[in-house]
């Protein structure tokens, strides 16, 4: 009997958590006040809740390329060049190598050390205000600026290009690490709103 219970409990709790992401899914979908779904980037719902107490601070200034001749890959185009031609030389490419000081030096292990310690901080905040995005491909605005430009004030790495590809490309890789640690943990608090 009791076997028979667990079995019917485990049936019931699995067969539950497939509804509640569907019907999650299905209230993602449907559009707001203004006609705009749930999911999308720019929501201002969204924004409004969590802006009150996660504070962006200022986009830190572009960078010249001129000013830093040595930095290898300045465009995306030079990063992804560079990692065809190693593939084609059957060699992978180090792929955070996109990530050099001024000097064109890769970074130290202890300097990307920091920088994974300041991006799970982040990432935290994001969680604990409830903006943080199920995949970065999934962020809203306010998430991305808030992290780009933490990020980048403190390290100046990532602005050693044109335009955010390289703390773009860099979190695409290191968000998903961040996302399946904290929630197999559960450790984290979050707002209640």
């Amino acid at each position: 009997m009791r076997i028979h219970l667990k079995i019917f409990t485990r049936e019931l709790v699995s067969n539950l958590k497939g509804e509640l992401a569907m019907l999650r899914q299905q209230v993602l979908e449907l559009p707001t006040k203004s006609g705009r779904d749930h999911s999308s980037h720019d929501s201002e719902s969204q924004n409004r809740a969590a802006t009150i107490d996660l504070a962006v601070i200022p986009t830190p200034e572009t960078l010249k390329r001129d000013d830093y001749p040595d930095v290898p890959y300045w465009t995306k185009q030079e990063w992804d060049a560079f990692v065809e031609r190693r593939k084609l030389a059957n060699k992978n490419p180090p792929w955070n190598a996109f990530l050099t000081d001024q000097r064109g030096e890769i970074l130290s292990k202890q300097r990307y050390n920091e920088l994974w310690a300041d991006a799970k901080l982040a990432f935290n905040s994001l969680y604990y205000r409830r903006v943080d995005p199920t995949s970065w491909s999934k962020k809203t605005d306010l998430a991305a600026t808030y992290f780009y430009n933490t990020i980048t004030a403190k390290y100046p790495e990532f602005r050693l290009c044109d335009g955010n590809w390289k703390v773009h490309l860099w979190t695409t890789e290191r968000y998903p690490d961040w996302v399946k640690n904290v929630r197999k943990a559960g450790g984290l608090q979050r707002l209640y709103l």
